[in-house]
């Protein structure tokens, strides 16, 4: 009852409700997944997925996102995982971080830390389909950044240490 799959990858669509008319086209690849049923151990490494978003108010072609992990470990008898090397892309808005859960079956509980760089507000709000408000300095909404550690619950998400800054 152990596997190890190498270079697997997938298209798949997703279909029902809250998804756009036609479902979402997705694209799964990871470079190893080390399955360990009778323990109950999983490893993935290298998990990559990436969609385009398409729904009401976002622009015609869509925001893509992509999202990358170096390494995912699952221990379903402890209730336990880890999440290391991600690396989030939302239409140029790029978050990194890490995860970590607990209870993940019967309640589950992430914490972890996720940064986000640097980001131009007048560049990326019309890639998600939002208009720029008219500003009387053109100087301003250049620049987005935060970090923050994250607790999340699944009726709550916690943002604590924020560090938020705009512009200057």
């Amino acid at each position: 009852n152990q596997y190890v799959v190498d270079a697997a990858g997938t298209k798949a669509t997703l279909l029902g409700e809250g998804y756009p008319e036609g479902g979402l086209p997705v694209t799964v690849a990871l470079a190893k997944a080390s399955l360990d049923v009778d323990n109950k151990r999983h490893v993935l490494t290298d998990l990559k997925i990436d969609l385009v978003s398409h729904g009401e108010g976002l622009p015609a072609d869509g925001v893509p996102v992509a999202v990358r992990v170096a390494s995912l470990q699952a221990d379903l008898g402890k209730q336990t995982l880890a999440l290391t090397g991600l690396d989030l892309d939302a239409a140029g808005a790029k978050v990194t971080g890490t995860l970590a859960g607990q209870a993940i079956r019967d309640a589950p509980q992430f914490t972890g830390q996720l940064p986000m760089a640097a980001v131009s507000l007048r560049d990326w709000l019309p890639k998600l389909g939002v208009e720029i408000p008219v500003t009387r300095d053109p100087a301003v909404l250049k620049r987005l950044e935060f970090s923050a550690n994250v607790a999340l619950t699944r009726r709550s998400a916690e943002l604590q240490d924020l560090d938020l800054r705009l512009d200057d």
